[in-house]
């Protein structure tokens, strides 16, 4: 893989660096802070509540358009209907 990075350039995908990262073992074997912080991440912030802000996000942007396309459905089928005069 060497000669395949020499062939392509620097900083290719196939360099030593770059292949230890994709197919090595992960950096949280060696590295105690990383491992407090992921620790920290799932016993204090607790997944689920991450998970349930970014649900509540997405779910109050789909809930902010609805009424529109709520309306705009009455406005068509009064047109439709030749509503307008009422």
């Amino acid at each position: 893989m060497e000669q395949v990075s020499r062939l392509i350039g620097r900083n290719s995908c196939f360099s030593r660096d770059m292949l230890k990262i994709y197919y090595f073992g992960n950096d949280m074997e060696d590295t105690p802070i990383t491992e407090r912080q992921h620790r920290e991440f799932y016993e204090d912030d607790r997944v689920t509540g991450a998970f349930a802000r970014y649900y509540c996000d997405s779910i109050s942007l789909v809930m902010l358009f609805l009424p529109a396309f709520m309306i705009v459905d009455l406005m068509l089928r009064d047109k439709r209907r030749k509503m307008q005069s009422v």
